[in-house]
């Protein structure tokens, strides 16, 4: 009889345990998530926007083999805690129409989820401030700056949506995102089978406390100092890829007579010597935005914690840092300038 009151108080302590041990957790896991994301942490549609653009369904296959997929027409939905929207055509921007108005010079804009941005009110991207800038102390002429960014885009994918889709806009210069984390890197394997879209993931039931312990574990150490550069040593198999797709855009640009330029975006302060150096071969414009936060904590400027995408406050930078360079490099300005010829 004792050892049978003696297993029910055991279990009954054990029950106990664990439903602390769960609410404890459960309270540690809001907690977390509250000093994350604030009161977004309370939506479960807001929390299940923090997913990866390939498990957002925001995706389709291309019809371009180049481009492999794309942003889907006319979407209104959120990603990343902010509204997100597409225009007709698929674009993260306001329609416009394929021939260009009257005394307009448009950029065309490409890159992945730096560009899109990821994270970013459209209205607080860099491009849409730098757009505003120009036709605010603009001269009589009309700017636009066309978004074809693409979050998980590669330099490949880059060149075909130059020549797939920027041409039909007839832009007066065109803009590369480049992300020095990944973009000297060839996604071949995105070309040996059809794209399948993936089923949309619901980020509410992942752990964002375990996820931050992860983090903490593997960065322990590991912070990189804000004044110290990290320099991006590419391989061969990492230089014969980015030449060979520079050399597309230089032929596209001496047959299109289009200008482009090149803008590096990080918060974290990014040399690539290689590129730097190919593109004044070349004669491509480069404006290396990442060296602004040189000194300065990129805590401040990343989505939060557990996601480094540049947020708005980083975007007012790069829109500060691209509006000078495009002054001073293509002299677009107050007079309306034109574009110079790479």
């Amino acid at each position: 009889m004792n050892s049978k009151r003696r297993t029910k108080s055991l279990l009954t302590n054990l029950a106990l345990l664990a439903g602390s041990l769960t609410v404890s957790f459960l309270l540690l896991e809001q907690g977390y998530r509250v000093f994350l994301f604030g009161w977004d942490s309370w939506s479960i549609s807001q929390v299940n926007s923090l997913h990866g653009i390939g498990v957002s369904g925001m995706l389709r296959a291309s019809e371009h083999k180049e481009l492999v997929y794309e942003l889907q027409p006319n979407l209104d939905t959120h990603f990343k805690l902010t509204p997100f929207v597409t225009n007709s055509q698929g674009l993260r921007d306001q329609e416009y129409s394929l021939s260009k108005p009257p005394n307009t010079y448009r950029i065309a804009m490409v890159g992945d989820s730096f560009t899109l941005p990821s994270g970013v009110a459209i209205e607080e991207a860099f491009h849409t401030r730098l757009e505003d800038r120009l036709n605010r102390e603009s001269a009589g002429q009309r700017f636009e700056i066309l978004n074809f960014g693409v979050g998980g885009y590669s330099l490949r994918q880059y060149v075909g949506v130059i020549e797939e889709k920027c041409s039909l806009y007839e832009p007066d210069l065109i803009l590369i995102g480049y992300c020095a984390r990944n973009d000297h890197k060839h996604p071949v394997w995105q070309y040996k089978r059809k794209w399948v879209k993936k089923p949309v993931e619901a980020a509410f039931f992942d752990s964002f406390a375990w996820l931050g312990l992860q983090q903490a574990r593997v960065t322990k150490g590991h912070r990189h100092p804000p004044d110290l550069a990290i320099t991006r040593k590419l391989g061969r198999k990492h230089k014969k890829y980015l030449n060979e797709y520079l050399d597309k855009l230089v032929r596209y640009s001496e047959a299109q007579a289009i200008p482009i330029a090149v803008v590096l975006l990080d918060v974290y302060w990014y040399e690539v010597p290689f590129l730097e150096r190919r593109l004044q071969e070349i004669g491509f414009g480069y404006l290396n935005a990442s060296l602004s936060f040189r000194g300065r904590d990129a805590r401040d400027y990343i989505l939060f914690p557990l996601d480094t995408h540049p947020n708005s406050a980083a975007n007012a930078i790069f829109a500060e840092e691209i509006y000078t360079f495009l002054i001073e490099r293509f002299e677009i300005g107050l007079d309306g300038g034109q574009a110079t010829s790479p």
